[in-house]
């Protein structure tokens, strides 16, 4: 590779015009910057059995106080016609796209075209109201308690295509919250979407024209779009691959709806550079974009969030970042205290995790920046748990009150809990209590085990920021025997249809137990066995593991209702971000 002094406004002209200025030596591809051997030593080994013509690879670039000290693609965008990762390849960067979201949202702010405490209703005037206030700050903090609509198409039986104005259309018919607003933080699409339609309203134009009149055509992004179909090619797009295992041919990667505020954008690499270098100026004297979005942003009872307005906190090594990853295999991050920006795409899931690439591109340059001051590991993060905790914490325990349940598999090193749904990984705070690490993906939760430096806890009391005091969560014995044998299973057998979902879903017997089917003929969706955890509480197991359909559901909690002379009359589903759902009997 070539060194070359890339200036600290390259990105802001184009990667072409930052390589200009390098001394011209012969190679294959002239846009490659190496400005640190050693460095780029460092990260085309993290590409290594990637980089061969016809693999799925990626591309990187490290920027350091402005400058492109880095920057190299690996393998092929698109594996069937041989096009090389290269810096003008169009690539979908998924729910990157947020950021993009928030920008946009902030800068109508300014132009006090909005405000991010207008309730939502005041620009999208066909959306339900709420006893509690629902605000543009809460769709931007991922903080609204609106159901995740992505979860309502499966619930709903759709199993083909679905589109914005569909998925919009299931949102609208949601008549309660997960939680009261602003009081926790769930990540969820719905709210980003919706997002966008409250751009389109306050603009007057399409979201795809509104980005490129605010954030586009202003930072010169001439190669970037906001289509929503994601199904759809573009000229020069690279695609993403599903990696399938050794010697099985890898599937291509793609979302079943449409996709605007949360995920839309494709763009190419050296366009998107362009961004977190615009975010990036004026950082010094904390007046820059990037300050703006990552926040501080809070709950109601005064708890920092690790999301701001599109950006997600980044810790690692003792550094504090921001930055977000992508479902396509994209990530990006910015740590302020060195100056660095680190970027990745990728194109093959489940081969390269692009997030593990950030965090090794980091340790790459602190391995060879020892001036970085950050050249020794600190703060990696809590210590795993015992294998004797695990141990302790291992099994299935039920809100006897919702059938919400905590299930904690222990692997090697670690303990995750599910909370209806959401991995959550723990750790230890001591006197049996523990809580879930730090991620903006999942819901932070307290966990206390009451006696468990005696034997395993018979019961957890879980502390939720949006719950007003701690709940009991019951051990549920092993296996389906005890839970819910107080009731014949032709009490629950019958059909039950939601206004909500406008969807019928089955209760049956069968031989083996009881099992749960959605919908039927062109509305059939996925069948379920239940295992009883609680009098009338169930879990809804899924007959297929959900692996590459993005339409399959989880693992469910399912509470049935009674009337007073004891019929089953109400069928209650929640999982990690769609909370009660209701179905009537018929």
């Amino acid at each position: 590779m070539t060194s070359c002094s890339a200036t600290a406004g390259a990105v802001a002209l184009t990667v072409a015009v930052a390589v200009s200025a390098c001394t011209p030596t012969p190679r294959e591809r002239d846009w490659v910057i190496a400005e640190s051997a050693d460095l780029s030593a460092r990260i085309d080994a993290l590409f290594a059995g990637h980089d061969a013509p016809g693999s799925p690879g990626g591309i990187a670039a490290v920027i350091h106080q402005g400058r492109i000290v880095h920057l190299n693609g690996y393998g092929s965008a698109n594996r069937e016609f041989r096009i090389p990762w290269a810096p003008d390849v169009g690539y979908r960067i998924a729910s990157i796209t947020k950021g993009f979201t928030g920008h946009a949202a902030l800068l109508l702010a300014d132009a006090g075209r909005l405000d991010l405490d207008d309730p939502v209703q005041q620009h999208l005037t066909d959306f339900p109201m709420f006893p509690a206030p629902l605000t543009i700050r809460h769709l931007l903090t991922n903080t609204s308690g609106l159901w995740y609509d992505e979860w309502l198409l499966p619930l709903a039986g759709v199993t083909g295509h679905a589109t914005l104005d569909e998925m919009y259309a299931l949102a609208r018919r949601q008549d309660t919250l997960n939680y009261v607003p602003g009081t926790a933080h769930n990540y969820i699409d719905t709210n980003w979407r919706m997002m966008a339609r409250i751009i389109e309203t306050v603009t007057g134009v399409s979201w795809q024209e509104a980005l490129r009149e605010l954030i586009f055509d202003p930072l010169g992004m001439d190669r970037t779009l906001a289509p929503p179909d994601i199904a759809q090619i573009h000229d020069g797009q690279g695609t993403t691959y599903l990696y399938a295992g050794e010697g099985v041919t890898s599937f291509r990667f793609e979302f079943p709806f449409q996709t605007s505020g949360d995920g839309s954008l494709l763009t190419t690499f050296d366009d998107f550079l362009r961004w977190p270098m615009h975010l990036r100026e004026g950082f010094e004297d904390g007046t820059s974009m990037f300050d703006r979005l990552k926040g501080p942003t809070r709950l109601a009872g005064g708890a920092n969030l690790a999301y701001g307005f599109g950006l997600g906190e980044e810790r690692y090594r003792g550094l504090r970042g921001w930055g977000h990853g992508g479902a396509t295999g994209t990530h990006w991050a910015f740590y302020p205290e060195i100056d660095l920006i680190v970027a990745v795409f990728t194109n093959y899931l489940g081969s390269l995790s692009a997030s593990a690439l950030h965090t090794q591109m980091v340790d790459a340059f602190l391995a060879s920046d020892p001036g970085s001051g950050q050249s020794a590991p600190g703060g990696m993060g809590p210590a795993p748990l015992t294998p004797e905790q695990q141990e302790l914490l291992a099994g299935t325990f039920v809100d006897p009150e919702t059938g919400d349940y905590l299930r904690s598999r222990g692997e090697p090193g670690a303990l995750t809990h599910q909370f209806s749904g959401a991995p959550a990984p723990l750790r230890d705070l001591g006197d049996c209590t523990f809580e879930t690490i730090r991620n903006v993906h999942i819901p932070p939760i307290e966990v206390v085990a009451p006696g468990c430096d005696t034997g395993p806890p018979a019961e957890l009391h879980v502390r939720w920021s949006a719950w007003d005091s701690p709940r009991r969560f019951v051990r549920a014995p092993a296996g389906d025997a005890g839970a819910g044998a107080s009731h014949a299973p032709a009490d629950y057998v019958g059909s039950y249809y939601s206004d909500q979902l406008r969807v019928h879903w089955h209760v049956e017997s069968e031989e083996d137990g009881l099992t749960m089917r959605i919908g039927a003929g062109v509305q059939a969706g996925q069948n379920f066995d239940l295992v009883a955890t609680a009098a009338d509480a169930f879990i809804a197991e899924p007959h297929q593991p959900p692996m590459l359909d993005l339409l399959s559901l989880p693992s469910l909690a399912i509470r049935f209702e009674r009337e007073p002379g004891g019929r089953v009359s109400t069928l209650h589903v929640s999982l990690d971000r769609v909370r009660g759902v209701r179905f009537t009997r018929r």
